[in-house]
C-alpha cells in the first residue's frame, strides 16, 4: 500500500457515485469477536469469525446505501460523518473521505488503532 490516505474521491458513472473507503478488521481478545468497520462511514460489523464480521459489515453497508439513496441524503450524511463535500449543483457534488491520519488522530478511536487492524479498501457505490 503506497499510503494510508483515504480515497473517497467522487466518480460519476450513469448517475452513480463511487467511493473507495478503508475497512478495518481486527480480533478483540476481550470480547472474543472479530470486527470489520469503516470509521469514515461509521459502520461496524461483528462476528465469531473474520468472514462473519465482513459479511455483517457488508449487510449494514448495503442497508446504509439503500437508505441514503432512497432518502436522497447522500451528501448530508457524508458531511455529518466528516467528509469534505463540495456541492456543485442540483444532485452534483464531490466528496473526499477523512484520511486515515485524520481518523488516527481522533482520541475516540485510540482503542481500535491499538489493536493494529488490517486495512483494506472497499468500493462503495451510491445511485442517485
Amino acid at each position: 500500500m503506497k499510503s494510508l490516505r483515504g480515497k473517497g474521491q467522487y466518480q460519476s458513472v450513469n448517475s452513480k457515485h463511487e467511493y473507495s473507503v478503508e475497512v478495518l478488521s481486527y480480533y478483540d481478545e476481550k470480547e472474543k469477536l472479530f470486527y470489520a468497520l469503516s470509521l469514515s462511514l461509521d459502520i461496524v460489523g461483528a462476528g465469531a469469525s473474520e468472514l462473519e464480521a465482513i459479511n455483517n459489515f457488508n449487510d449494514l453497508l448495503e442497508d446504509f446505501v439503500k437508505y441514503v439513496c432512497s432518502k436522497q441524503t447522500i451528501a448530508s450524511e457524508l458531511i455529518r460523518m466528516g467528509w469534505d463535500v463540495k456541492i456543485k449543483g442540483n444532485n452534483e457534488f464531490t466528496a473526499k473521505s477523512p484520511t486515515i491520519e485524520d481518523l488516527k488522530s481522533n482520541p475516540d478511536w485510540a482503542d481500535i488503532w491499538s489493536k493494529n487492524p488490517k486495512i483494506n479498501n472497499r468500493q462503495v457505490e451510491f445511485a442517485l
